[in-house]
């Protein structure tokens, strides 16, 4: 813990601190001597460093840029955390021109046009699910997955004594939901619901890596995806029916900002939904399903911040053999009709300290988005494209 404070002050400041500490100890001048040499030893190790360095993130390149100021890592296996440092000033941001460069990693397939998907029970395309998920009474939950594909960036930029800035989030985030039940097994007249996490909340790690060596500052991010589906049915009479709804959202940037002057700030931009039903049915009872499905997108740059977007899609459907408020279809054909919301909120979470200085603030959570729609919804079974509801606002 004192390895900061000794490159930070001056050897004056050094010796007459290290001469109190040792008559309080009882300690000789030789001591205090030797302590002052070593302390300036240290001050005249320190080096400063910059330059920039490749990281692939799934295929997709990013550049490490970084300023650092600080000692050489006692082991450069391990390196240093951002707290043993007297300057620091780096930067994750994606390099799209230069993917051609990255092998398989984290998180997708390579590409030079494809963003980092994360997300709980998606495929390689991160648009459909990998597999069905089964739920209690019998019931699959078809289509059920989280995708969410963007390009990570953070930045932070501190002294010894003080943080300057600090900003983390994602650039051009699409988040695709789905959500389908397979209810041919469902008993009649009996309501059925449940709750279904998604994904275990395990941290995705991004980066681990020493840059700047011999300074070797050690970086890590992760990002974490919990989801967690929430769902209701009660089914009257006999279905055999695959019913849900896909949901497509563009959340464009979504980043926080925090600076020693203005404080918080948070970068968004405008919000644009779509929904389609899905529907594969052959009966002629009647049904209801609601269903929620919670996700959050949580980025965490280790020690320093970490950054959260919780999007929640909910869904009031209803399936009969003549579709709620349609024209009257021939006989079995099934209908799907329902309501849709969509809210979206943020929360951030400043931790950064050292041994002479620290900022601790929090910011919301924050609800900055809130969409519903009556009627959203509208597909019959067999029925042409137009009778298919796409919505966008």
């Amino acid at each position: 813990w004192i390895r900061p404070f000794l490159l930070a002050a001056p050897t004056s400041t050094l010796h007459a601190f290290l001469c109190r500490v040792c008559a309080m100890l009882g300690m000789g001048r030789l001591f205090v001597f030797l302590c002052t040499a070593l302390a300036a030893s240290a001050v005249a190790e320190s080096l400063a460093l910059a330059g920039e360095e490749l990281h692939c993130i799934g295929g997709r390149a990013h550049v490490i840029r970084y300023s650092l100021e600080g000692p050489p890592a006692m082991d450069a296996n391990l390196g240093q955390r951002v707290s043993d440092l007297k300057r620091v000033e780096v930067a994750l941001e994606p390099a799209p021109t230069r993917s051609t460069e990255c092998s398989p990693g984290v998180g997708g397939t390579p590409s030079a046009d494809k963003q980092v998907c994360f997300g709980a029970n998606q495929d390689a395309t991160c648009t459909s699910a990998k597999a069905d998920i089964p739920l209690p009474d019998n019931i699959q939950c078809k289509d059920c997955f989280v995708g969410a594909s963007a390009d990570l960036y953070a930045k932070v930029n501190y002294s010894y004594t003080k943080l300057y800035d600090v900003e983390v989030g994602m650039h051009d985030v699409y988040l695709r939901t789905a959500a389908s039940a397979d209810i041919a097994e469902a008993k009649a007249g009996t309501p059925i619901s449940g709750s279904k996490l998604l994904d275990s909340n395990q941290t995705i790690v991004i980066l681990d890596k020493l840059v700047g060596c011999p300074i070797c500052l050690h970086m890590k991010i992760g990002v974490r995806v919990p989801a967690v589906l929430d769902y209701a049915l009660h089914v009257d009479g006999q279905m055999e029916a695959v019913a849900g709804a896909e949901v497509d959202v563009h959340l464009g940037d979504q980043a926080i900002r925090w600076d020693y002057i203005k404080g918080w700030e948070k970068i968004n931009n405008t919000t644009t939904v779509l929904v389609k039903p899905l529907l594969s049915a052959s009966a002629s009872g009647h049904a209801t399903l609601n269903v929620d499905l919670a996700t959050s997108l949580l980025v965490d740059v280790d020690d320093i911040i970490w950054f959260r977007t919780d999007a929640k899609p909910a869904l009031q459907l209803k399936l009969s053999p003549s579709g709620s408020g349609s024209p009257i279809k021939k006989d079995g054909q099934m209908c799907i009709d329902g309501d849709a919301d969509f809210t979206l909120s943020h929360e951030a979470d400043l931790h950064w300290s050292l041994l002479v200085a620290h900022e601790f603030h929090h910011w919301g959570p924050t609800q900055d988005f809130s969409w519903s729609q009556k009627d959203a919804l509208h597909k019959c079974e067999g029925s042409s494209d137009r009778d298919e509801t796409e919505l966008i606002v």
